[in-house]
Parts: C-alpha cells; structure tokens; sequence
C-alpha cells in the first residue's frame, strides 16, 4: 500500500535516485494540472495540461511530451512560404529564419527587390526600390509668389541679401540645415568709458533713438546732466561720559554735525540698572578721537525671571572666611570683630563654639561690625566661620541627577546625604529570634523572653521581628505554621497591650503539600518526588527524568475550537477559491491537550487516517514558537478525517 503525503514534498534541490513514474495502461478518469504517468501501451510519458486556446471554464486533456520533432517541410499551401511541423507531439521548435545569410543590410540599390503576396492573385511578387521611389516632384515659392517645379536630382540654394549671409551644413546623416546670419561687418565697434562727477559735476545719456523703416538706427540724442552743489551736514557720533557717581550708571552718544549746520543734533544715553546690568561712557580722546561705552554685570547681580544656562555653574570666589569676636557675647544679635574682615557678607552662615545652627549675617554695618539674623551667646575671641549660602526661593530640580559632596545636615529641614541616611537606619528592623506560637512566648531573648500581645508584651522598635519556630494559635488565635514571620509595623511599648494592627503575619507556606481533585482545596505546601519520575538537584530545583515521558495526547482534526463551547483544542481554516489547502491548527498549551506552558517546538507529531487500517499519512507539519502547531494539507479536508498522536518531549 502506498504511503500518503497530503502536501507538497520538497526535495531542496537534491536528486531523485532510481525513481519511476506511475505506470498505467490508459489515462486516468481525472488529473491536476502538471500531473504525469508513463502510458504502458503507447510507451509515452503524459502530462495533465489545459487546452489551449483558454476556454472558461478550463479545459485539459492528457497529451504526451515523448518524442522530438522528427520533419520540417516546406509549405505547401497555395506556393505560401513557410514551414510545416509534422510532429507536433514534441517540444515547441525554436526556428530561425534569415536572407541567404546575410547579417547586416547596407544602402539599397534601385534594383533591390522585395517579396511580397499578391491575395487577389494568391501570387508571389517583387517590389524594386525604384518601384517604391518612382519620380517625385514639389514647388518652392517664395512670399507666395513665383512658384518653382523641383523634381528629383534638383539642387535649391539660399541665397543672401545685403546684411544677411546663408550658410548650409550637415547636422547629422541625412539631417541638413540652412542657417541665416545678419552681417555685422558694416556695424561700428562699441565703445565704452567710464566718468565719477560729484557735486554740480556733469554727464550725458542717450534719452532716444530713431531708426528707419527696416529696423535700421538713424539717429541718436544725447542729454545732458548736471549734479546739483553740496547742500549736506557731516555728522560724527562721538561717546561721552554719562551718570557716573550713582546707580544706575550711564554712558551716552552725542549726533554732532559739522559744515553749515554744527553742534550736537540728539543724544543717545545708554542706562544700567540696578544690580543687573552696569554702563560705563568714556569721552573720545585724540582726532578724531575713539570712545568707548562699555556694558558689564553689576557686582551684585539679580535675575528677576527665569536663568537658563548651557554649560556647568562654576562659583569661585572665597565660600568662606574666619575671624576672631571682641569681646564675649550674651544672647546678643550685634557682634564686633577683633580686626576688620571685608570678605564678609549679608546672608553669610555663622558657625562656631557655641553658635546656634541657622544663625546668618542679616547686615553689615562696616568691616568690624555686624548685625546677626538670631542671638547668640560666645565667649570672647571665640573662632568663627561665615559661609557664603545659596538661597532658592522655588523648588530646585536635578532633573534626575545626583547632588555630589553633600554636607550632613544637622537642622531638621537640611537634606541628609547618603552616608548620613545609612548610618540613621543601621540596626534598625533586627531579627529578634524565635517565637513558640503553642506557649505565646519568645524563645531566644533569654531573660527577655515574654509575650507579643496581652497585658504583658515585650518591647520592640519599628521593624523588628520573630520567626516561628513551633506552630500554635496563641498569637492573638491566628494558626501560625513552622517558618512564618511576625513584623513589628511600629514602636511597641513594653505592656501596652497592643492590638493585632500594630503586627505583619508573614505565612512562609511550608506547610506538607496535600493532595485533591482542584487548585483551590489541594493543600500547598513542602513535597517529596518519586525519584523514578524525577531529578532534584542540592538546590532544590526540580526537573522531569528526561529517561521518561508520561506526557501524550491524541486528539481528531476537527473544528472544536470554533464552537461557542469548544469541544477540542482544534481549528480548521481554508485558503484559496477554489479551496488550494486546508490547515488544522492545535493548541497544544490547551487545557485538552497538555495545559498552559506547553511549547510547540517541544512536541513529537504523527498524523494518521482516523479508520481503518489507521496508516500514518504525511501532511506537512509547522511548529510556532509558542504552543501552536499547524497540519497543512493539500485541497479541500473534511473534520474528522484525520487524528494526530502528540508526545511532548
């Protein structure tokens, strides 16, 4: 019995070795287009192709591609030229057809001839080149007028006039032209020259032309224009000295005429502004002199709306200075240096033996003298530091970066650095030791131990916590098993008797695994594999014996998957009009076939007949990369025809 392949078997350009075709004594009932036997009793090969030309519908027949053509015969139709297959079983000749050799055609001659068919006559005859050119004729004329008959062989020339000249020649073969020039032998040269008058100078234009009836100038008038005197002012813009001795400073520019209508015409002042921007005007000096107006930031500079800036902030500059207090101070704002310090600012911190935190320079009276923002008490010549602190009045934003060489903050509003942060949470959320949840009683804090809840309970501090180490329900009667954790979630004074709120019960689950018919009533908990079925590492991981396979499935090629109630893990789905292939697509990750987490790639397929003698047919067989697994076969597939044996590997 032969072996089924329901789809297309490619070979992948390797060789069929000692193959024979199908070998039949007549034609079958029916056929796909391409198909082909051996024919026993004609001794031919045949192949199912359509007839051509196309009818709608198609029809085909089985013709034989055996043999060769074996004669080609000249026509003999009416004296027709042409050639007659007689074999027309073979494959479609290829004839080439030329004259007497020849591969190139050069200038015909009046006596070379053409063939041709006469159909009244059902003759051949020839056509002469002569017989095509024959005598031609055709008239020159010119404004219409004086018309002349040229025949072949005559020769036209154009001629030219006074001023006009007429060349011929050859564009290309075949390709002639006649170009016309004016002459230009009698037109005088151009001349050219060139003048720069300045006031009350003269120069002349052409303002018109006349010409002649033929286009040809005949005179020309030439004008004359005279500039008018200098009538205007010099202007120079000399800079000089603004507002110098208050805020906002100032520099000016003076327009300042000369000739006929000297001094200063208007003045441009250029102003600062206070603690933004600043300007300096330097009177010219020398002929004609050179000014300056110079722009500069103030000492002290403001922005009153948004900065933006490119680059990275640098602040230079001293960020801090010391010096020594005169005298000792006794909850006192005012503080006097022992010698002068200029280097110190209004908003500057102070920091010193002694000195309260938050304690800034509010003014400045001189270098000795100084108004505090808070009082202080010191002793005399105490060392302090005055530091140089930003101040933002929004919100600043790192845009997602970190802030580098961060200072431990020490006011319960400064930021902490991560030091800082590491060393406040140290020790905080110890383990604290075991918990007997039978007795209710601690079982590690030796002379500590004592009870969590009730009357009587122990102290703890945020975080701290307990593992049970005997199951019970004495912890406020909740059942604790063997490895849960109690957390404390606050600071628990010792007999406060707290409430079960101020408790986390982590349940560590490691109970004895159970077995039952669903997910929900199965006990999870700590379970042991049989070593036939399973590997288990030191580690606890687990893993199929890969000796073993308990995992198969069998399931028919139907359309279960589309019912409103899917009845299988099966769906069918055509292509083509008409049908070219039928698909069986089965999810294999289906609660009918393997479950969730079954993957296609690792699934073992073998399609047979669904009756008798179930024989294994070879549809061809794609796996996805997920759980899905496609049967394709050729044509049109009922369901049920088909049923598939899955192993997951």
């Amino acid at each position: 019995m032969a072996i089924n392949f329901l789809n297309t078997v490619d070979l992948n350009q390797n060789q069929l070795n000692k193959a024979a075709i199908q070998n039949l004594a007549s034609n079958p009932a029916s056929g796909v287009e391409g198909q082909i036997y051996f024919n026993t009793v004609a001794q031919t090969i045949k192949v199912y192709k359509e007839i051509l030309p196309s009818t709608t519908p198609a029809t085909y027949e089985w013709a034989s591609i055996s043999g060769d053509i074996t004669e080609v015969q000249a026509s003999a139709v009416n004296n027709k030229l042409g050639i007659n297959v007689v074999d027309q079983l073979g494959p479609i000749p290829k004839v080439g057809l030329d004259i007497v050799g020849l591969t190139a055609l050069g200038a015909p001659a009046l006596d070379d001839s053409l063939a041709i068919y006469d159909k009244s006559t059902t003759t051949n005859k020839k056509l002469t080149v002569a017989d095509i050119i024959g005598t031609s004729t055709w008239k020159l004329e010119g404004d219409g007028a004086n018309p002349q008959t040229i025949v072949n062989g005559d020769t036209v020339d154009f001629v030219g006039d006074t001023y006009i000249t007429a060349t011929a020649s050859s564009v290309s073969a075949n390709n002639f032209k006649v170009n016309f020039d004016h002459d230009d032998t009698t037109r005088p040269a151009n001349t050219t020259s060139t003048d720069s008058p300045g006031y009350s100078g003269t120069f002349t234009v052409i303002d018109s032309v006349t010409s002649n009836a033929t286009g040809h100038v005949t005179a020309a008038n030439e004008l004359t224009i005279t500039l008018p005197d200098d009538t205007n002012e010099t202007y120079t813009l000399p800079t000089s000295t603004g507002e110098t001795t208050t805020q906002p400073l100032s520099g000016k520019i003076e327009l300042t005429a000369g000739g006929t209508g000297s001094g200063v015409k208007s003045t441009v002042n250029f102003v600062g502004t206070t603690n933004r921007i600043k300007v300096a005007g330097a009177a010219p000096t020398g002929t004609p002199g050179v000014g300056n107006i110079t722009f500069d930031l103030t000492d002290d500079v403001t922005i009153v709306d948004d900065l933006n800036i490119g680059g990275i902030i640098t602040q230079s500059g001293a960020s801090s200075t010391t010096a020594l207090n005169s005298g000792a101070l006794v909850a006192s704002t005012a503080l006097v240096l022992t010698t002068a310090n200029t280097a110190i600012k209004a908003g500057m911190q102070v920091t010193g033996t002694g000195v309260p935190v938050d304690i800034t320079i509010l003014t400045v009276t001189n270098s000795y003298t100084f108004v505090l923002s808070g009082a202080i008490t010191i002793a005399n010549v105490t060392t302090l530091t005055f530091e140089e602190v930003n101040s933002f009045a929004a919100p600043l934003d790192m845009n997602n970066n970190r802030i580098h060489e961060v200072k431990t903050g020490v006011l319960g509003t400064d930021g902490v650095n991560l030091g800082q942060v590491q060393d406040l949470v140290a020790g905080i959320g110890l383990f604290k030791g075991g918990y007997d949840a039978t007795t209710g009683l601690t079982t590690n804090l030796g002379a500590s131990n004592g009870s969590l809840d009730g009357a009587s309970n122990i102290a703890l501090d945020t975080g701290d916590f307990f593992v049970v180490t005997v199951k019970g329900s004495a912890f406020y009667t909740t059942a604790l098993e063997v490895g849960d954790m109690i957390f404390a979630n606050q600071t628990i004074a010792v007999d406060s008797d707290p409430a079960i709120g101020v408790y986390t019960v982590v349940i560590q689950d490691a109970n004895i695994a159970g077995a039952d018919s669903t997910d929900a009533a199965t006990e999870k908990g700590v379970a042991g594999f049989d070593s036939a079925y399973f590997d288990v590492s030191a580690s606890g991981w687990v893993q199929l014996d890969s000796k073993r396979n308990p995992y198969g499935a069998k399931t028919v090629l139907d359309n279960g998957a589309q019912a409103g109630t899917p009845t299988s893990a099966v769906t069918r789905t055509t292509t083509g009009t008409p049908i070219d292939q039928t698909t069986f697509t089965i999810d294999v990750d289906s609660a009918f076939i393997f479950g969730t987490g079954a993957l296609a790639a690792n699934v073992k397929v073998e399609v047979l007949n669904n009756a008798a003698p179930l024989d294994t047919v070879y549809p061809c067989v794609e796996r996805s990369g997920s759980g899905s697994i496609a049967i394709k076969f050729s044509g049109d597939v009922a369901v049920d025809l088909y049923q598939v044996l899955l192993s997951h590997i």
